[in-house]
């Protein structure tokens, strides 16, 4: 388990520091089977009594994935682990695991500072931080398709305006006038077919 020396719950000081911590903590046997002590913020953060602590498997509190985790490496002895509260809430706790000495046999002393609220936040930080990066994306492809459309119409547009001035001055030679009108014909047909397949939903 571990080669430093372990806590020992006989302690009377170590076993009141236990009870009336702030932060929530339990002992469990060696094999995370079942817990053996809780104290009272347990009882309170998770929403379980003593009894209903003592009677129920560790793995029906701890997530299933952060239950694989156990026990933790000597070397990181601090995890975010997944709990289920008695209501049903998952609850994120920065969790440190102790060995300790109960009734002489070894287990594993849980201590459990809840991060549910900073995880929350963090995600919708991330969140927000993705949806902003996918609206600046998707503006930037409305701008580039906006200005696409705006030169693919301007160019029948230019035709159309440019027959408009041949008219003006040409307006007595019949040939002319017939050519100018079938060019502006084609370029008024071009110009309500790019105007038909502009889709408004793209803006």
């Amino acid at each position: 388990m571990t080669t430093s020396p372990m806590l020992d719950f006989n302690d009377q000081s170590l076993k009141n520091f236990f009870l009336g911590s702030p932060q929530s903590m339990w002992i469990a046997d060696l094999t995370f089977e079942s817990i053996l002590e809780v104290n009272h913020t347990a009882e309170k953060t998770f929403g379980y009594n003593r009894t209903e602590f003592l009677t129920t498997p560790l793995q029906n509190i701890i997530l299933p994935k952060a239950y694989q985790k156990l026990p933790f490496d000597e070397k990181q002895l601090t995890k975010e682990l997944g709990f289920i509260a008695n209501s049903g809430k998952k609850i994120y706790a920065e969790t440190t695991l102790s060995a300790i000495l109960l009734d002489g046999k070894e287990a594993w002393l849980f201590t459990i500072v809840d991060v549910t609220e900073k995880k929350m936040y963090r995600q919708m930080l991330e969140e927000g931080i993705d949806e902003e990066l996918s609206l600046k994306a998707k503006n930037k492809e409305l701008k580039d398709l906006a200005y696409m459309n705006f030169h693919l119409v301007r160019k029948p547009l230019a035709n159309i305006l440019g027959l408009v001035n041949v008219l003006d001055v040409s307006i007595n030679s019949e040939k002319t006038l017939a050519e100018v009108l079938a060019f502006l014909k084609e370029s008024g047909n071009e110009l309500d077919e790019l105007i038909k397949n502009l889709d408004p939903q793209q803006y």
